[in-house]
Formats: structure tokens, sequence, C-alpha cells
């Protein structure tokens, strides 16, 4: 007997199998055009990708494996434009971080915000903890207990990691308050060159990256889970040269991209920052309905 996949996003059975990617089936729903990894991990299971190694060494897709500097010095600039937007909808007040890993954004938004975290990574959490002096709890959202309300949640680069992103933003809805703000950010499978990279896309990465949101699933997911789209955007970001070709490496597995990536590397350009917005990342802003 055939079982019928379920997309996360709708709960809609009309899906079907789009591609694999390293070994893991691809999956796109044709109600709501979004496309998933039908991958049977847990919240829990979620949290065993995410450890030292990932971090300090980048597993097989973080960026420390391309040689790109990870640390608050280099992506301060990166964390100054989620902040100047983030004060275009509240300037002030309790902020919560959702899969803040070491917790570097919220280093930088404590100047302006009252901010916690919470992240699944026992290394990252305690990471942020002792070194960087932060709020940070180790926990999934189900078992993340508190009585604050916050006026900021955010989500940067994190739904796509998630099981069931619907559970979550319902939990997430439960901790904001009725004004408060939502803030995600993830990458966008409608984009053009999601469309013409396919299963190269570099975003593609499964079993790290399981939800590959179209604007119309994301928003989709937003108002099933009790918001209202406020802002939908589109930003780059500032990486290094090494980071960017790294990643067409990885993705394309292209020789042409592997032979420049190793002498970039050995000429040291690869440490050049360069600003790159390709128009696949969507950031998208929104309230309690």
């Amino acid at each position: 007997m055939e079982v019928k996949i379920i997309c996360p996003v709708c709960d809609s059975k009309n899906c079907q199998g789009k591609y694999e990617k390293w070994g893991y089936k691809i999956f796109r729903c044709f109600s709501c055009t979004h496309v998933f990894v039908d991958a049977k991990i847990t919240e829990k299971g979620v949290g065993k990708l995410y450890k030292k190694t990932y971090f300090k060494r980048g597993g097989k897709y973080h960026k420390k494996q391309s040689g790109e500097n990870m640390s608050l010095d280099t992506q301060t600039p990166n964390y100054k434009d989620r902040i100047k937007l983030l004060q275009r909808f509240k300037d002030k007040g309790k902020l919560l971080d959702v899969g803040c890993a070491e917790g570097f954004f919220l280093k930088t938004a404590e100047k302006i915000y009252d901010v916690e975290g919470v992240e699944i990574s026992k290394y990252a959490s305690v990471y942020a903890k002792e070194n960087l002096k932060l709020k940070v709890k180790e926990a999934t959202l189900q078992d993340f207990k508190t009585n604050t309300r916050y006026d900021i949640i955010t989500l940067w680069d994190v739904i796509e990691h998630l099981p069931n992103p619907i559970q979550q933003l319902r939990i997430i809805n439960g901790l904001i308050k009725e004004d408060g703000v939502l803030v995600i950010s993830t990458g966008d499978i409608s984009s053009l060159s999601a469309k013409i990279s396919g299963r190269k896309w570099h975003l593609m990465t499964p079993p790290q990256h399981l939800q590959f949101f179209s604007k119309k699933s994301l928003i989709n997911a937003i108002e099933r889970s009790g918001f209202s789209v406020e802002k939908i955007l589109y930003r780059g970001e500032w990486v290094s040269f090494g980071y960017a070709l790294f990643k067409l490496r990885e993705t394309t597995e292209s020789t042409v991209f592997r032979l420049l990536y190793k002498f970039v590397k050995k000429t040291g350009i690869d440490k050049l920052r360069m600003y790159i917005n390709l128009l696949d990342v969507v950031t998208l802003i929104a309230k309690k309905q």
C-alpha cells in the first residue's frame, strides 16, 4: 500500500517526488508550492546534527569549513543590517532569537534590546552563555519554558531546519506579545536563482535544510499560525569571496569551481569580503492577527 506524503505546511496529500539530493528525496506540494525533505527527523533528532564539529569545522555545509570567519567582528555588518530592519518596527523591548547558534547576533543586538536566545545545540548554547555572557537556553521550542512574552522574535535562517514548521510557529505565537513582531529569513525556492539551479541550488542542503519555502508557502505558513504579513524583503549579506566559491563548488559539484576555489585559497584573496544578493533569500516581517 502506497503511503501518501503530507505537506508540512498545508497538510495536502497532493505531493510528488521532485528529485533526490545527497540520498534524500525532495517532494513538492502542488497545493501550496512548498518543497520539503521527507526525512522523518524529530525535533530532538535535528539537534543531533548540530554538535561542536558543525560549528567549529562546519560539518559539510556550514560556512566555517570554507574558511569563512564567523566571528563577531567579521559578521557585525550583517547583524547591524538586521538590527536596522528591526528598529523600523520595534526600537526597544524584549527580543528572543530562536536558533541563536553561538549568539553573535544577540551580542550585537543587546546594545539596543533586552535579549534572550534558545538553541538546540549544547555546544553553541554553552558558548553563548560562557563566552558571550548571554541568556541562552539549550532547548527545543517545545521544551522552552518561560513566562516572558516578547516584543520581537527572530528566526534568522532557522525555519528551513525545522521538521514541523507550523507547530513551531504556533508555539512562537504564544510567546509573542499582542503587538509583537516576528521576523523570519529563509531561502525562496520560487526565486529565479533556485529555479535555474534546481537540485544544485546553494541552499538545497539536506538533511540540515528540510523545508524549502516559496514566497506563497511561507505566507501560507505564517497565516495558518495566527500571524499577518507586514512586509517581505529580499536582502543580501556580506560574505568572503572564498565562501561564495565554496558554496558554488559544493552545490554545483563543478570541477571549474573546485579548481578556482583551490586557487583563491592559495593566493589569500578568499578572505576578501563582498556583498551578495541573489534575490533568493526572503525576509518576512509579521504581526499577530
